[in-house]
């Protein structure tokens, strides 16, 4: 009896893909408990939020995949090869990233928000004793608010969601398939959840609601001036932190600032990128830039939020590229 759980055990998990979506169950039971133990849903506190075509879009996609990574699932289950490693990976994908939403909205039941003040500063010291986006603006230029939400938001989610599927089907190298799912780990778990509940924070644009202080008057006024106080950016901000402060779970709740996903998910994008082709890899740099950049200019997160995560996702490419080959 031991013996034959151990084999199917081991099936479960001998193929990257196999493996993912396996990991990706075990993480969604993880989250429902977390879920009927803690979270609640108050209808009250969804009122006049606005419309949040960006959330309601990529919720709209989610349920597209997964009843797309269902159907093909259940099509090619009984056969083997790169179709069955798409349907894995597709409806692994959208069992992992809500499981993440509500592993992310639980981490301020364990703590309070209370990195702010020590990010703030180191954040201001690293760009030499001025904030990042005013460092910044002087050297990229400053999108649109609806370019930039279009880039951050929902163009940013449908990539995440999608390029689990295409890896899985398009590339033949198992050991870069395995280290991509391994990096999928590192970002949403190792520095989603992990990390940021160590160093839980909020970011500049709620700084002031977290803290009580005033301390990024300049850049609402920035807003202002760029017109990210309006439309989506803002929409969002209020959004989650209406959620936040009512204890209520829903779509796209959960706030953390430190280290930053959306940096984190688009390196890794960069560096398997890379690792197919250099060309490719350059274009992926300039997405992580253009993130990087945004995730600044919108007030979500602190540089060093992005530079860390850069940090930590590079260095594990690196090293598993060392230890294993490409």
């Amino acid at each position: 009896m031991t013996t034959k759980m151990t084999s199917y055990f081991a099936s479960l998990t001998k193929t990257p893909f196999s493996f993912f979506l396996t990991f990706s169950i075990v993480y969604l039971l993880f989250a429902t408990i977390l879920l009927l133990a803690f979270w609640k849903t108050n209808a009250d506190a969804l009122n006049g939020l606005g419309t949040l075509e960006v959330l309601l879009g990529n919720s709209l996609l989610a349920v597209g995949l997964v009843f797309l990574a269902t159907l093909v699932f259940l099509v090619f289950m009984r056969r083997s090869g790169r179709l069955l490693e798409m349907s894995q990976a597709l409806l692994a994908t959208c069992i992992f990233l809500p499981a993440f939403g509500i592993v992310k909205s639980s981490m301020p039941l364990v703590w309070d928000f209370y990195a702010d003040p020590i990010f703030a500063a180191w954040d201001y010291y690293f760009h030499l004793e001025s904030d990042a986006y005013v460092v910044y603006a002087k050297f990229f230029p400053i999108p649109s608010p609806e370019f930039a939400a279009l880039i951050y938001g929902s163009i940013w989610a449908k990539i995440v969601a999608i390029v689990p599927g295409l890896v899985a089907l398009i590339d033949s190298s198992n050991i870069r398939k395995w280290r991509f799912v391994w990096m999928v780990l590192l970002v949403w778990v190792g520095l989603g959840n992990i990390t940021a509940l160590l160093g839980l924070s909020v970011g500049p644009i709620f700084y002031e609601h977290a803290v009580g202080v005033n301390r990024y008057d300049g850049l609402y006024q920035f807003f202002e001036q760029v017109g990210y106080n309006r439309g989506v950016f803002d929409e969002v901000a209020q959004y989650l932190w209406q959620l936040y402060a009512t204890n209520t779970i829903w779509i796209g709740s959960g706030i953390s600032a430190f280290p930053s996903v959306h940096v984190a998910a688009a390196t890794l994008i960069a560096l398997y990128l890379f690792d197919l082709n250099r060309f490719l890899g350059i274009v992926g740099i300039a997405y992580v830039m253009l993130i990087q950049v945004l995730s600044v200019y919108s007030g979500f997160h602190y540089a060093i939020d992005g530079y860390f995560s850069i940090l930590v996702v590079t260095s594990f490419w690196i090293w598993h590229r060392r230890r294993y080959g490409t």
